[in-house]
């Protein structure tokens, strides 16, 4: 309708043999988005049973409210800010049947872009968890149960264009009943259009009810342009947590239709 609003629905059900009823998913969702504002509101749900036979559903069994805020500011003077883009939004996922609160977060964010092409993300986050099943993390397990808590972020960096960049990740935090504390640093280079290279590390310190763990994550991302038609990405990282080492390379050869 008109230029920025527009309206999306569906109604779906499935037929699966030897499976009868919760087989139905619905969505409404409403945007309304031009130069400076945007909004959004969605409704979601999918049955327990609902099998549409292709493509891949993350979750079944919910139902999901999802909504947001989002204002664009530019202004002419003003800490030599180039362009923020506060927003809020919230989200919630409920078991279908019980209305058990499976998921819910509340997030409140600041994206600050800088007239040195820096930027930085502030955020607030209310968060809530339903846990029906126990599970670990690294090592350390988490009972079931429901978990509220609030995340603190600030996360850096300096202008990605740059032959050389650097940045940071800060986040204080809840967590499952517990705390949470992670920061690491980063770091990268480029070499004109041919070589960009990324390193990171992330060290998470977990203080749970049933114990405590500190974890380090190291990745390494390195893509090297041969020409415009041949390139080579790879991506390396090591996780103390499990002791693996993972690695993944891609070799592309672009050719003519």
């Amino acid at each position: 309708f008109y230029d920025n609003l527009n309206f999306n629905t569906f109604w779906a059900k499935t037929d699966t043999l030897g499976s009868r009823g919760a087989d139905m998913s619905y969505q409404t969702e409403l945007d309304y988005s031009n130069d400076l504002w945007s909004l959004k509101v969605e409704r979601l749900a999918v049955g327990a049973n609902f099998n549409p036979e292709v493509g891949f559903i993350r979750r079944q069994g919910f139902k999901k409210l999802d909504g947001g805020v989002f204002y664009t500011w530019r202004p002419e003077s003003f800490l030599k800010v180039q362009e923020m883009r506060p927003h809020i939004t919230f989200s919630r996922f409920w078991d279908i049947d019980t209305g058990f609160i499976e998921t819910s977060l509340v997030h409140m964010d600041n994206f600050w872009e800088f007239d040195d092409s820096s930027t930085a993300i502030t955020a607030w986050n209310v968060r809530k968890e339903g846990v029906t099943r126990e599970f670990t993390i690294s090592g350390v397990p988490v009972l079931p149960g429901s978990y509220d808590w609030h995340e603190l972020s600030l996360n850096y960096n300096s202008d990605n264009s740059a032959p050389k960049t650097v940045g940071f990740r800060l986040q204080k935090s809840g967590f499952f009943g517990g705390h949470l504390l992670q920061y690491g640093p980063t770091a990268g280079f480029r070499r004109g259009e041919t070589l960009n290279a990324r390193f990171s590390w992330t060290r998470n310190h977990i203080d749970l009810p049933m114990g405590a763990v500190v974890t380090n994550l190291a990745s390494s991302r390195v893509a090297y342009n041969f020409s415009t038609r041949v390139f080579a990405q790879g991506l390396v990282q090591y996780n103390d947590s499990v002791n693996l080492w993972s690695v993944n390379l891609r070799l592309g050869w672009l050719q003519a239709a």
